[in-house]
């Protein structure tokens, strides 16, 4: 991929493969690259393999890329490709509703892909079959509807469970919630953001990570 040293960003490290992908500007073409860290040999994926939209001289996968294992997704100019290992290969899922447009990072763990677009939703990368990971009516309380128009997601891989958020332009009088999905099925958990009042305020509150028992969240008036 010419221009690699620049605008590059790791997106998965698992005990075998580093996936990252390669931003295009007027420096680099864009595309994924991967490197094998038992024999530290790289493998790169540009333009040529990312032409369902027609455009063949960049590739872009900056707002969306997962990877487990061999495994791996991205979007390209709101194209889903999905990695053929045995055949060495990107390949479009051409059952994905393109309509929405993907602007956030999603997760991959085996052949389900979990995303956000307006709502939280899962993806068998193999069929195409798109469906939502829960119903907001799962949500306890009167406050489900902060949930119908999402804006953060984290997936917390070691304990199986997402960390949603409602959209980010929130204040904490407005009683919006912290929710905890486990993957199977278990119960969701909710934490009303009103808990983190200081006396100075939290407002535009957004989710910046989540992992393990650790959220960090921030807001125009601070990091809590």
């Amino acid at each position: 991929i010419p221009g690699t040293e620049r605008e590059v960003r790791v997106f998965h490290v698992d005990e075998k493969y580093v996936w990252v992908w390669v931003g295009a500007n007027v420096y680099t073409s864009g595309g994924i690259a991967r490197l094998d860290k038992q024999t530290g040999q790289w493998r790169a994926w540009g333009t040529e393999y990312f032409a369902a939209s027609g455009d063949t001289s960049r590739a872009d996968p900056v707002y969306g890329s997962a990877a487990d294992g061999e495994r791996a997704v991205i979007v390209e100019d709101n194209v889903l490709y999905s990695y053929d290992a045995a055949k060495d290969t990107w390949r479009p899922i051409r059952t994905y509703d393109q309509a929405g447009p993907l602007t956030h990072e999603f997760a991959l763990k085996g052949n389900m892909l979990y995303f956000m677009r307006g709502t939280a939703k899962k993806m068998d990368i193999d069929t195409g079959e798109e469906s939502p990971l829960f119903s907001p009516e799962q949500l306890p309380g009167p406050n489900g509807d902060a949930f119908k128009n999402l804006e953060g997601l984290e997936f917390d891989m070691v304990h199986d469970r997402f960390i949603l958020h409602p959209a980010y332009t929130v204040s904490l009088d407005q009683g919006t919630f912290l929710a905890v999905v486990p993957l199977n099925q278990g119960p969701i958990q909710t934490f009303p953001t009103s808990a983190l009042a200081k006396p100075f305020g939290l407002v535009d509150v957004r989710m910046l990570d989540a992992a393990g028992t650790r959220v960090l969240l921030g807001g125009s008036a601070s990091v809590s």
